[in-house]
């Protein structure tokens, strides 16, 4: 049995001992750790933190805390442009869950139409009877328009015959659509021509294939 003197020692000596089992337990457990995001690092390089979006959003949502969240992603796989704060802005382009939020896939904050114009974008209404059938908020679209045509009908025998349609807007974002007309996000330079091949009667909306 033994003194209580030699007990007591008997007990420090084991507690000592569990503590230094415990010790050297978690020194290699953070060495496991750190050899392995070491590993990660050689094998992806750096990584840097990118706002991904946590669910769907489609184009008019206005990005909630909720959203996004803040993930690591090798520095080589980042994608141009990821956005610095997507929080509280309007999207103009779909985004899947998943995706990293990048700024042109981003408007400002706000409501209604001026939300989804970028910086120094237009809005324009084109006829929606010069727009292919089913067009909706967030297609893009070509607008064209006969270099010399001031009438639908002029419009209609240039594009028959090949010669003198010019393309006015490119890639058009659609940010509104009603029953007469469809709202279309041109570039400063190109809201002139498009506002006067509408004025003219003689502008025509391709489509474009999304990607």
């Amino acid at each position: 049995m033994g003194s209580p003197l030699l007990r007591a020692w008997r007990g420090r000596g084991l507690r000592w001992a569990v503590a230094v089992v415990l010790a050297v337990c978690a020194g290699a457990l953070t060495a496991a750790t750190v050899s392995r995001a070491e590993a990660a690092r050689a094998a992806y390089g750096e990584t840097a933190l990118v706002p991904v979006a946590t669910a769907d959003l489609s184009v008019g949502d206005t990005v909630g805390a909720g959203d996004v969240a803040t993930r690591p992603l090798p520095v080589g796989l980042v994608p141009e442009g990821a956005a610095t704060d997507p929080v509280g802005r309007v999207v103009t382009e779909p985004v899947a869950a998943g995706e990293v939020l990048l700024e042109r896939r981003l408007a400002g904050s706000g409501t209604g139409v001026s939300a989804l114009l970028g910086p120094g974008r237009r809005a324009v209404a084109v006829p929606l009877e010069a727009a292919p059938g089913g067009v909706i908020v967030g297609d893009r679209v070509d607008l064209y328009s006969p270099a010399t045509a001031t009438t639908s009908s002029e419009l209609a025998a240039a594009a028959r015959g090949g010669g003198g349609v010019r393309r006015v807007a490119a890639g058009a974002l659609v940010v509104a659509v009603d029953d007469r007309s469809a709202t279309v996000s041109v570039t400063g330079t190109e809201a002139a021509a498009t506002a006067q091949a509408v004025l003219d009667g003689a502008v025509a909306v391709a489509l474009v294939a999304p990607g």
